[in-house]
């Protein structure tokens, strides 16, 4: 009787010992001298059509962008709290676009300087840290925009709960945005908004939810944002690579109306609107490591719906439909 129960005993034991926790820490978790390589590959395709005094002038203009980046994350101080001093520096970006303006671009950071490509030209060129001037040629291909910007680095904080908080400079996506014609478009195509994810900073257990809100960028020139409610839920582990983790799904929608903005157009330029009517969509997940406390990857879909009207006696009509999306993943070291 007593070896059964001492056998029962054991067998209990060893299944509690080999269960699966019930709770998980949702934060990150950072050292001094961590460096973190992600690759985000984002897609949006769409449709622009304007009306001029209730007449199409054209047919809808389709729009499309792919780009695909490579950017580091070295953290170079910790506090005692877990707060982290991140430098974000951009290593490699391509892209296409047929917006307007003709967006193309290819740029890599080498060991020994750096690689620029526009079309069939190319350029080789010193690392921005030698202080050279940007080539005149280089800068004319790009109608006077400077490429060599989108590597200056820039140092952020981050808490275990993912709040970033700018110390020095601007991340390249603020540069990239500054790109004549694509620029004012922006705001649909860096749908991440932010270096990582925010969290809860607690442990949370498989089907806990909890909402946090996001500030959209409304497309246009200026840094007005909108709302947008989005309610995740921890949903279930799985293995991604070498990494066990917890995926965490996110879905979120908003209307917004009689927003003014201001767009720019190429020799007119500026054309004053107002949004009438604007819908935006949301989903997507994300896993987190939460023994390293690493985000592993991070996935999305945007779509957004926008009618505005504006200009010359409300003469203009613009309507758009655009769905982005994007993937975000953890390179190896």
């Amino acid at each position: 009787m007593l070896r059964g129960c001492l056998l029962l005993t054991c067998c209990l034991a060893s299944i509690v010992a080999g269960a699966a926790p019930t709770t998980y820490p949702l934060r990150y978790r950072f050292a001094a001298g961590d460096v973190l390589t992600y690759e985000t590959k984002t897609s949006a395709l769409g449709k622009l059509a304007v009306q001029v005094n209730g007449e199409n002038r054209h047919a809808p203009l389709p729009v499309g962008l792919d780009i695909c980046d490579r950017t580091r994350y070295e953290v170079k101080a910790m506090a005692d709290d877990g707060v982290a001093t991140v430098e974000i520096r951009l290593m490699f970006l391509s892209g296409g676009s047929s917006i307007p303006g003709q967006f193309l671009l290819e740029l890599e950071r080498l060991p020994d300087g750096v690689l620029i490509k526009r079309g069939d030209a190319q350029w080789k060129l010193p690392p921005p840290e030698a202080g050279k001037p940007t080539p005149a040629d280089l800068l004319e291909a790009f109608g006077g925009w400077d490429p060599m910007g989108l590597l200056q680095p820039c140092q952020v904080t981050i808490t275990p709960a993912g709040l970033t908080t700018a110390k020095t400079g601007a991340p390249w996506v603020k540069h990239l945005a500054t790109l004549p014609s694509f620029g004012q478009l922006a705001a649909y195509f860096q749908p991440f908004g932010q270096p990582l994810p925010e969290l809860p900073g607690r442990s949370l257990e498989l089907g806990q939810e909890w909402e946090q809100p996001r500030a959209v960028p409304l497309p246009g020139v200026g840094a007005k944002t909108y709302r947008l409610d989005v309610l995740f839920a921890l949903a279930n582990r799985q293995t991604v690579g070498p990494f066990e983790t917890v995926k965490i799904s996110f879905d979120g929608a908003t209307t917004l109306q009689d927003e003014p903005i201001r767009l720019t157009v190429p020799g007119s330029g500026p054309l004053d609107l107002k949004v009438q009517s604007l819908t935006h969509r949301l989903t997507g997940a994300y896993n987190l490591a939460p023994e390293q406390g690493r985000l592993v990857d991070h996935s999305l879909r945007s779509e957004a719906n926008c009618q505005s009207r504006g200009g010359p006696a409300d003469s203009i009509f613009i309507d758009s439909n655009i769905v982005v999306e994007a993937a975000m993943n953890l390179l190896a070291p």
